[in-house]
């Protein structure tokens, strides 16, 4: 059985002009289609929230997408900017590995060229040296041959000139009256054993020294004679002197001992050329067989 209510809700029933009318009311009908224009409305405006909100999605999709897209070129942009700079430096990098290779390169020919120059250099230097020194030995032995040969020449005219030159010294020495407290003489007797004559000075002394000193002359006053002596010929010069009481006991006290000293200058008449020859001797009184033994220097001629 159908449900009254049910029914009654479906078909009001109304009255219009006195009539009983089973539905709806005008009015009913109005504030229903108000009602469901309002909800049409509300649907519509819901739908364009909806549409707009999904619309400003949208374009805020598309804006950042375009940002994006502008963030990704630019970010592709400045990593090709980047590989380009990468590939230049990479470039230059190769260029100046290229440059300093070249460089190497050209140093170790430079080296090698150096080296061989250096060699060859050393090479002729060693050879030079070798030359001196051949060179200087060469002149070396020639200096020895010429020095030798020099010798040779000078001897041989030392030895021609010795042998024609006059040679003047004293011959025989002794002194008489040698006794304690009396004037006691000195002869000095000079001879001239060359083959020229000389013309000749001579100095004599007698002094008293502990030894004998460099220069025996020295202080010493006592005049000179001069003789003329032809080849062979001889000349005697006198010392005088008093010989003290005494004396031989105070030299031995004093260790000095008496010294009879000549000096004889003479030249070569015909060369010109002056020569000197020196004599000397001394008192020994425990020599009985020669009291007047010479010294041991100062006896020399040249």
């Amino acid at each position: 059985m159908p449900d009254n209510n049910d029914n009654e809700e479906e078909s009001p029933l109304h009255y219009e002009s006195g009539i009983p009318v089973f539905g709806p009311s005008p009015q009913d009908e109005n504030t229903q289609r108000r009602t469901e224009r309002k909800a049409q409305h509300a649907y519509e405006e819901r739908q364009i929230s909806i549409q707009s909100g999904m619309l400003l999605t949208q374009i805020a999709l598309v804006v950042f997408g375009i940002i994006g897209g502008g963030i990704s070129i630019y970010q592709a942009y400045t990593a090709h900017v980047s590989a380009d700079a990468s590939i230049i430096s990479a470039q230059a990098a190769q260029s100046a590995a290229d440059t300093a290779r070249e460089g190497l390169q050209e140093t170790r020919n430079e080296s090698r060229s150096s080296n061989d120059q250096f060699k060859s250099q050393l090479g002729r230097l060693d050879a030079s040296i070798k030359a001196a020194q051949e060179q200087a030995t060469a002149t070396h032995e020639f200096a020895i041959q010429a020095q030798r040969s020099a010798d040779y020449a000078k001897q041989s005219i030392d030895t021609s000139v010795a042998s024609e030159r006059p040679w003047v010294g004293v011959t025989t020495f002794y002194v008489e009256s040698h006794a304690e407290g009396q004037t006691a003489k000195a002869h000095f007797i000079l001879g001239n054993t060359g083959k020229r004559p000389a013309s000749t000075t001579v100095r004599v002394t007698r002094r008293t020294f502990n030894s004998l000193p460099p220069s025996p002359f020295a202080g010493d006053n006592n005049p000179t004679s001069v003789a003329f002596l032809l080849p062979g010929a001889t000349a005697s010069t006198i010392y005088n002197y008093e010989f003290p009481l005494g004396f031989i006991q105070s030299s031995k006290r004093s260790h000095s001992n008496e010294f009879f000293i000549a000096e004889i200058i003479y030249t070569d008449v015909e060369t010109g050329v002056a020569y000197i020859t020196h004599y000397c001797s001394f008192f020994d009184p425990s020599n009985t067989d020669v009291p007047f033994p010479l010294c041991t220097r100062y006896n020399d001629a040249k």
